[in-house]
């Protein structure tokens, strides 16, 4: 295969064979780009538990989706808390958005928002470490290591869901000594994105891990279902500007003053 650098020398070449080269380069170059992950986008962290009875896993009502907005080491996490009432026997489960988090990677800076506004307020701020979990109601520390404990694995053949290609394979776990069946799904096309389930295992299997169910068993009938879901992997205007916005009142404001 002709290397890079030949490229730089087209008076020792054949102009059919440049440009045939040429042409092979800028597709090679092509393929490449698109493997490198978007720094900005949105995504969702879904639960969901298996129902016996449908034999799939299913979204309850208490089960909140978890969307997050990302630009670059800045990420925005919209934090929900539930609230049930009580009127003459039915009961209504809501679950408001309590605040915003707003996170910045660099600094490992923390910020409650009151809402996802370019104009909204501060309501809290701090540092912590990676280690620890994040205050007040929470949120997905995505950064923080959390390796699966794997016995066995086991490939299995891809699978396309919404026209997205994803590999399986078939591990069991480990969780205090007890066997857990348990399928684990990767997207090669996401390959970069700090978003994923197990940062070391994904690496030796060469692809993101996305998804993980655990399998019912008989002592487990009704085991749970976690997802990282790419939502876009672009930002709309009005996000753009509640990045900039935010990013400057960390100038502005500082945590710890």
């Amino acid at each position: 295969m002709m290397k890079a650098r030949d490229a730089f020398k087209p008076y020792i070449m054949h102009r059919r064979y440049f440009l045939l080269f040429t042409l092979f380069y800028s597709l090679l170059i092509s393929c490449e780009s698109q493997k490198v992950f978007t720094k900005e986008g949105i995504i969702q962290l879904r639960f969901r538990d298996y129902d016996s009875t449908e034999h799939k896993y299913v979204n309850k009502a208490f089960m909140t989706d978890l969307s997050i907005w990302y630009k670059n080491n800045f990420v925005i996490e919209e934090i929900k808390t539930i609230k049930t009432s009580d009127s003459d026997g039915v009961i209504t489960l809501e679950t408001p958005i309590a605040y915003y988090l707003f996170i910045d990677r660099d600094t490992k800076a923390f910020y409650n928002y009151s809402s996802f506004s370019d104009t909204a307020r501060i309501l809290d701020k701090y540092t912590q470490a990676d280690t620890a979990e994040i205050k007040g109601l929470g949120g997905w520390s995505f950064y923080r290591e959390h390796k699966l404990n794997v016995d066995s694995l086991k490939f299995l053949s891809d699978t396309t869901l919404d026209n997205i290609v994803y590999r399986r394979v078939q591990i069991l776990l480990n969780v205090n000594d007890i066997l857990r069946p348990t399928l684990i799904y990767l997207r090669c096309d996401k390959k970069g994105t700090v978003f994923l389930f197990d940062k070391n295992l994904s690496e030796k299997l060469d692809c993101p891990i996305v998804r993980i169910d655990y399998l019912p068993t008989s002592k487990n009938p009704s085991p749970v279902s976690s997802e990282i879901v790419f939502i876009k992997d672009s930002l709309t205007k009005e996000e753009q500007r509640v990045f900039e916005a935010w990013e400057k009142n960390m100038k502005k404001y500082p945590v710890g003053k």
